[in-house]
């Protein structure tokens, strides 16, 4: 299993120590921006549902994934007995702002944070992207893959796939409450949208995820909807003339990280 759970502390540590603050009567006004950067954004990326606060992220990597809710099947991997991922570490800021809680719950990855804001709060977000992890087509073990694949349908064969890669980011959050006026405010804050408010001393922290796959779908001869053919035998021979295509077919924006 993939370790980077030290580099995760460590950074989470740095971060909260270096965690900007300014005096409330040194800030000007702050208007907080409509919307917020998705981490999914390229093509055969998903968010991943579940947190990894306190788990390696790693175990994701030849996992099955539903490309519709994130959710990754964890309990099954289909890597071979001794892979060999590549590890791109990469500490890189990808978004420091202001949200409401209208537009922390436009985003997925920030329930973590959502569900605590109201119409008086407001978080400040800070995203930050860790590392990415990937493996090849060699670290997949074909054999229990196409076995397990075998008695899946056409539309599970759409939805579902196989995680080849991830990129790991640590959320900090830090929510700023509204208060009447400034003669109020009280060690950390900041005028927001033109009201006063305060800062929070608690910093919430989160450990996301985006998985990189390839559809399952691709492993598949296109079949026809009178093909006289049972899916489980055109997947058998699929998988048998022409194995799990080299990482370069993938043919996944992003997969040149790998070569």
């Amino acid at each position: 299993m993939l370790k980077i759970s030290n580099f995760f502390l460590v950074f989470m540590f740095l971060s909260c120590g270096a965690y900007a603050a300014v005096k409330t009567g040194d800030l000007k006004n702050v208007e907080i921006p409509k919307e917020i950067p998705s981490l999914a954004s390229k093509k055969g990326e998903v968010y991943i549902s579940q947190s990894y606060r306190e788990t390696d992220p790693g175990v994701v990597l030849g996992s099955i994934v539903d490309t519709q809710t994130g959710e990754v099947l964890i309990l099954e991997s289909f890597l071979v007995a001794n892979p060999t991922p590549k590890i791109e570490r990469k500490t890189e800021l990808v978004y420091k702002n202001l949200v409401t809680k209208e537009v922390a719950a436009g985003a997925s990855y920030l329930t973590f944070i959502s569900t605590t804001l109201n119409a008086k709060t407001k978080a400040e977000v800070t995203i930050t992207k860790n590392a990415f992890v990937g493996v090849s087509a060699n670290d997949i073990d074909k054999a229990a893959l196409r076995e397990k694949i075998s008695n899946f349908s056409m539309g599970e064969l759409d939805r579902y796939g196989i995680i080849i890669g991830y990129t790991d980011y640590t959320l900090l959050a830090n929510t700023f409450s509204e208060i009447e006026n400034k003669t109020e405010a009280g060690g950390y804050g900041a005028k927001i949208d033109g009201k006063w408010h305060n800062r929070s001393e608690n910093i919430l922290v989160e450990r996301s995820v985006v998985a990189l796959y390839s559809p399952l779908k691709i492993l598949v001869p296109s079949l026809a909807p009178n093909s006289s053919t049972p899916l489980k035998d055109a997947i058998k021979v699929r998988l048998d003339a022409a194995p799990l295509p080299d990482i370069k077919a993938f043919e996944i924006e992003g997969l040149k990280r790998l070569e």
